[in-house]
């Protein structure tokens, strides 16, 4: 009996779909679905090709946004920022956007702002920023000067304004001003170098003054019930009497229709008082003092055998007091008269 051995059949035409078949076209080649396998992977090769990709940064084709070298420059840039703000040991301040944006609302806001017009002693209009967040009053120092402010002294004061900037102001000045045509004040204000408006009132006048303040109709009024006040009335005497403070008027001498004597001991020998040792700049302040009040009148040369020495007293602004002591001639007076100079 034979032996019969049976195999698979091969198929060797090309391109017949069968259990195996040849790509090349020769026998025994790649498996069919291998060769459909091959042909998908090329395809989806052709679909990612970069050429047919539009950036969306640059909007150049051949690259995505995420490989774009103007995005990794910009990266690059701040990343130098950075390193070289942390050498340089520098703060970052976090709210200096906000800062800015609120700065930049601020400005386009100018015209939002609290003014009233008001009119100098010098008789200059000039429109002055009603501030309720400031604690003080203050003025450029061209305002000052355009308004013939006398500056004075004061203590150094920092000011700190709302963009964060600071100025030292060691000068100070009064204005008098009328506002809302009939209302007088006055506002003791801060001269500084520079600032955004000529003329600031603060909290200050507003509490020396108890103020009213109408925002939607730009305007402030006084309280009736304050308006008088003392400092006010002062300027008005002042002003309506400028006879009894003016230092260079000569002053009018009074004649009484009597005489008086001051009594003093019996068989009192006159008291001669001996000067006081002074400085030559003492000596000139006493020449001076006695030249103005002679040309004034208020002194006059004397011929009595008595005489007390001249005391000088120094004021707190570093002049002169010009006083007499007295106290060797009381000791010769007598106790309980109608008279005793002090």
């Amino acid at each position: 009996m034979s032996k019969v051995s049976i195999s698979p059949s091969y198929s060797s035409t090309s391109g017949i779909p069968g259990v195996y078949g040849d790509v090349s076209g020769v026998s025994g080649g790649v498996p069919a679905m291998a060769v459909q396998n091959y042909q998908d992977r090329r395809i989806d090769r052709s679909r990612g090709d970069k050429k047919n990709v539009r950036c969306f940064r640059c909007k150049k084709m051949g690259h995505m946004k995420k490989d774009c070298k103007v995005k990794l420059q910009d990266r690059q840039k701040q990343n130098q920022q950075v390193v070289c703000m942390s050498h340089q040991g520098e703060d970052v301040n976090i709210f200096s956007p906000f800062m800015n944006s609120q700065q930049e609302v601020n400005t386009k806001r100018q015209g939002r702002r609290f003014h009233i017009d008001i009119m100098a002693d010098s008789g200059e209009e000039l429109k002055a920023l009603v501030d309720t967040g400031s604690t003080i009053s203050s003025v450029s120092q061209v305002t000052a000067r355009r308004l013939g402010l006398e500056p004075g002294e004061a203590e150094p004061m920092v000011i700190q304004h709302g963009d964060l900037s600071t100025q030292i102001s060691v000068e100070e000045a009064t204005l008098k001003f009328v506002f809302n045509k009939d209302n007088q004040s006055k506002v003791a204000l801060r001269i500084v170098e520079k600032q955004n408006e000529e003329l600031i009132l603060g909290m200050d006048w507003f509490d020396e003054e108890d103020v009213i303040l109408y925002p939607r109709r730009n305007q402030v009024a006084l309280d009736k019930s304050f308006q008088n006040s003392a400092a006010v009335i002062e300027d008005i005497i002042k002003d309506k009497y400028p006879k009894l403070i003016e230092e260079e008027e000569h002053q009018t001498l009074t004649k009484v229709p009597y005489q008086y004597r001051i009594e003093t001991i019996h068989d009192a020998v006159p008291f001669v008082g001996r000067d006081y040792r002074r400085s030559v700049l003492e000596n000139k302040v006493i020449t001076e003092e006695g030249s103005k009040m002679l040309s004034r009148g208020v002194v006059r040369f004397s011929e009595s055998d008595w005489c007390s020495p001249v005391v000088l007293i120094k004021k707190p602004d570093g002049s002169y007091r010009f006083c007499v002591d007295y106290r060797g001639l009381n000791n010769y007076t007598t106790v309980l008269t109608f008279r005793q100079l002090i």
